[in-house]
């Protein structure tokens, strides 16, 4: 499931051991839309070059959209599966 990138959902991603986000990046509507998955251990290339056009450590890049230096005016989704969704939703 796809949320919006907060700086909440980004601590409690980075507190529970995610190291990477892979990004994909699409135009909708004029808008930019970045849509990046977390990973607790660095992407293998074949499986970035299939779906997603970069990675980032979760500290860098994904921390500077979130706060807005980077990005600004984009769509900045993070993809959860239910279970850290759930786990995500119960710990706020």
């Amino acid at each position: 499931m796809d949320i919006l990138l907060t700086p909440k959902v980004l601590g409690y991603l980075i507190k529970h051991g995610y190291k990477y986000c892979m990004a994909k990046f699409e135009l909708q509507d004029s808008v930019v839309s970045i849509t990046l998955l977390p990973a607790k251990r660095k992407p293998l290339l074949s499986v970035l070059r299939k779906k997603y056009d970069h990675y980032y450590s979760i500290t860098e890049e994904p921390f500077q959209m979130v706060s807005g230096l980077i990005h600004a005016g984009s769509r900045i989704y993070i993809k959860l599966n239910k279970q850290e969704l759930q786990t995500y939703t119960d710990a706020s």
